[in-house]
């Protein structure tokens, strides 16, 4: 049965920034805290990289962060560099690899990030408790007060934290059963600070139109441009696939983030998908031309074979209002030029997305302006920290937002032993 607690630090959340967040500062000689109201330590871990932990990236260009200062992230990445993680998890006995700039564990396997993290955890001397939800927490005289409920083997047990520091580390509101359900919200407002409205990221886009079905499970390497209010807003390339619903895929996920805001705002939102992004529009319709004179009595359909998915051909052709089963030879030039504007430019009005419960990341959250990117302290209350994806701090697919979460942890960790260590001295 645990009791009555004084701790240096308190850490609420062990997702993968409060875990680095414990470990820095236990290993800084803190006495630490974490509470956790799941039942399982790093649970949200396991779902980067398919699976396989894409714990970062090689290449931290602008535009990798979103938010509402997205310069915020990058300076937080100044203080705990991405060469200052990769020497961590070395240090830790993981070694990594390179696979087209995103790094991964050399074995691929991403619950030996977890497994690694928590081993380390145990070894630093800070203390865990799982199954702990949080009935109360203020500031006091002391530093901060916490009243916590935890379960174990024992069964139910009541006690309270009383803290030099604190950290929140609750992770965002996506995937809610890995823990990040977004209870942290209400506590930082509680100690003043402002939280930006928050909506899915890195999710999957629904259509208007119901002619994804026919796609459904079609996989292609396109360029894809997002329209917001009839305005190119940004374009990214990669492997898109079709879902009975709408589209997915990297490129998709790294544009989810605007869709998902202009729609909450009302506007209007358009995708357009290049399958042939390899070749101009001059050197398709010339492509198209050439079979049409050479093979005239193949199929329609054939006059796209290579150029995109069978199924996709089919789809194109009955948009152009054209049979795929037609002569070549019957294909107007005319009808040339629109399955040409159909591969180069397919249209898809998006008027949804994937839930935020089932969207890999939230975007928005408490507004980073209130806190010091040097170090994670609130500005506005003193002893305050903050780590991970509660901050309005969202990255694009790569391994971004595991970064933001190894750096933000490090430094408020570190951060927060240096304030205990004062203290104490």
């Amino acid at each position: 049965m645990a009791k009555n607690v004084n701790t240096d630090v308190l850490i609420i959340g062990a997702g993968a920034s409060g875990l680095t967040a414990a470990i820095f500062a236990a290993e800084k000689g803190a006495s630490v805290v974490v509470v956790e109201h799941g039942p399982k330590a790093a649970k949200k871990i396991l779902l980067t990289g398919n699976g396989r932990c894409n714990l970062s990236n090689t290449t931290f260009e602008r535009g990798v962060y979103r938010g509402a200062d997205p310069a915020f992230a990058h300076r937080v990445l100044e203080g705990f560099t991405p060469d200052d993680t990769l020497d961590f998890f070395h240090e830790s006995g993981i070694l990594t690899t390179v696979e087209q700039g995103r790094v991964y564990p050399s074995t691929f396997e991403g619950n030996l990030v977890s497994e690694v993290l928590i081993k380390r955890l145990d070894e630093s001397g800070a203390g865990l408790f799982l199954n702990a939800g949080i009935y109360d927490l203020h500031k006091s005289d002391a530093g901060f007060l916490a009243t916590i409920e935890s379960e174990d083997e024992s069964g139910k047990n009541k006690f309270k934290v009383n803290s030099k520091t604190l950290i929140l580390a609750c992770g965002g509101a996506s995937y809610p059963k890995t823990g990040s359900d977004g209870s942290g919200y209400n506590m930082a407002k509680s100690f003043g600070h402002r939280l930006n409205p928050v909506f899915p990221a890195l999710c999957h886009l629904v259509s208007k139109e119901d002619y994804p079905q026919s796609l459904h499970g079609v996989r292609a390497i396109s360029r894809v441009s997002l329209f917001i209010d009839g305005s190119k807003s940004a374009t990214e390339v990669g492997e898109v696939q079709f879902t009975k619903k709408g589209i997915s895929g990297v490129p998709v996920l790294s544009l989810s983030r605007f869709a998902s805001k202009a729609l909450s705002e009302g506007g209007k939102v358009e995708l357009s998908v290049d399958f042939a992004a390899d070749m101009d529009e001059k050197k398709l319709r010339d492509e198209l031309s050439r079979r049409k004179n050479s093979f005239p009595s193949r199929s329609a359909g054939d006059l796209l074979s290579g150029i995109v998915h069978r199924k996709t051909a089919v789809l194109i052709c009955r948009l152009c209002r054209v049979k795929p089963s037609d002569r070549c030879s019957s294909v107007k030039d005319g009808i040339l030029s629109k399955m040409t504007d159909c591969v180069k430019n397919f249209r898809m009005e998006i008027i949804g997305t994937s839930p935020l419960e089932e969207a890999q990341c939230t975007a928005g959250g408490i507004d980073v302006s209130d806190v010091n990117p040097s170090d994670m302290q609130s500005i506005l209350c003193p002893g305050l920290f903050f780590a991970g994806e509660m901050l309005d701090v969202d990255g694009t697919c790569g391994g971004y937002n595991l970064q933001f979460a190894w750096s933000s942890g490090a430094l408020a960790g570190m951060a927060a032993a240096n304030i205990s260590r004062k203290d104490n001295s």
